[in-house]
């Protein structure tokens, strides 16, 4: 008799009282009972840690970690640190499951199981029929260059049954110091090892989306995007350097973040803040961003020339006024 659980499901805490009951019960209701769940109460200031103990007590399939804030990767790799299941799947604390997913979930051949979720009930999902399956390196590699940054595939890390032998194997976890983008070096890190992978259309969670402000960023948060994607590119270089295709979408989405927030900060007319934010931007470039690939952000360097020379003239204007008064 195996005396561990085949699946082990981490859930970081923080500050979802009102949600968070409806979460783990939608886990603990579940047909299929071989796993544990790992409540990682992430320094919590309303009751969301309380509830978690509530849970422990009443039932031994439920382990909770109390720990200082430390954000959301902190808290999923102390549940990487602590599980002792076959397979792995994340949950948000704010998010559930459907009846069956852990059903599904038990169903993995292969090493990443993708399946489909569901926000404000439509089906989010890569095939609309049945399962699609990559069986070679060369063939994963290629879906994932097209799929990597579309928003409802791969960004996050819940929706997918992985093995945690290749996550331990590989030393693969969270980049803590990472505020965005976290996600999607996680995944494509896991995703880099796999030698077969499985795409469902059974749909196993269901996305909570009950404040815009959880996906929408400001642009100063768009500009701090940048730097993070900045070391996306040099993550995804190191994990596998011959996938050009990716780090070339990868400069795409930046560029187009950089304008977003370009755009939104001359509207506001806060160029203080656009010059201090690109330069620290053109200082770091020189160390997160590959040699071979810095031709490509020569725009920034452009950008921040014009940046500045409306700076000074939206200054001299201002002393211009100030002076005829």
């Amino acid at each position: 008799m195996n005396i561990y659980p085949k699946i082990s499901i981490i859930v970081p805490v923080y500050n979802v009282e009102r949600l968070l009951r409806r979460c783990i019960d939608s886990i603990l209701n579940q047909s299929f009972t071989d796993f544990e769940l790992l409540l990682i109460d992430d320094g919590s200031k309303d009751k969301s840690g309380e509830i978690c103990d509530e849970y422990a007590i009443k039932n031994n399939r439920v382990r909770v970690f109390h720990k200082e804030n430390g954000g959301v990767s902190s808290a999923r790799n102390i549940g990487l640190d602590n599980a002792q299941g076959e397979y792995v799947f994340f949950v948000d604390s704010d998010d559930y499951l459907k009846h069956n997913a852990l059903q599904i979930a038990n169903t993995i051949e292969d090493d990443l199981l993708v399946a489909s979720y569901e926000v404000k009930g439509f089906v989010c999902c890569d095939i609309i029929n049945g399962c699609a399956r990559y069986t070679k390196e060369s063939e994963c590699v290629d879906y994932l260059s097209k799929k990597l940054l579309e928003p409802h595939t791969l960004h996050a890390p819940w929706a997918k049954v992985y093995k945690r032998s290749i996550i331990e194997c590989n030393n693969i976890r969270f980049v803590e110091s990472m505020k965005l983008g976290e996600d999607l070096c996680f995944v494509f890190k896991y995703f880099s090892y796999c030698n077969s992978v499985c795409f469902t259309d059974k749909v196993m969670c269901c996305y909570v989306m009950e404040s815009p402000r959880r996906y929408m960023l400001s642009a100063s948060e768009l500009i701090t995007h940048i730097g993070n994607s900045f070391e996306i590119i040099k993550r995804v270089h190191l994990f596998n350097p011959n996938l050009n295709s990716i780090e070339c979408k990868l400069e795409d989405m930046i560029k187009v973040l950089f304008c977003n927030a370009f755009e939104e900060f001359i509207k506001k007319q806060n160029l203080r803040q656009v010059v201090t934010q690109f330069t620290y931007i053109k200082e770091s470039n020189c160390d997160i961003i590959p040699h071979s690939h810095y031709k490509h952000f020569l725009f920034l360097k452009v950008t921040l020339i014009n940046v500045y020379l409306g700076a000074i003239i939206y200054y001299l204007t201002r002393l211009y006024k100030q002076l005829k008064k």
